[in-house]
């Protein structure tokens, strides 16, 4: 008893061709999608950036005549601390 298997050539060329144009747009849709994150939203966020530098105010800050106004401040303005707080709670 000799079963005859037939092989259709043309079947396994079509599920060939299905399984290639799936893995074609996979791979297509996986390099848009490094492409988008890696570059297109690194250009943009430069853009966000340079664009708020511009809007920020372009005076620069002298941090060393800040702080010492901030301890001539801290001295001027005494702290008067509650000894005896009565807590209602």
């Amino acid at each position: 008893m000799i079963i005859n298997n037939k092989i259709n050539y043309q079947k396994i060329l079509n599920y060939i061709y299905f399984l290639t144009l799936l893995i074609s747009v996979i791979l297509l849709l996986m390099a848009s999608s490094f492409l988008y994150k890696n570059f297109y939203q690194a250009i943009e966020s430069s853009k966000k950036i340079l664009s708020l530098k511009g809007t920020v105010a372009s005076v620069i800050v002298d941090v060393n005549l800040f702080n010492k106004l901030i301890e001539e401040n801290k001295k001027n303005s005494s702290r008067n601390e509650i000894i005896n707080f009565n807590n209602p709670f």
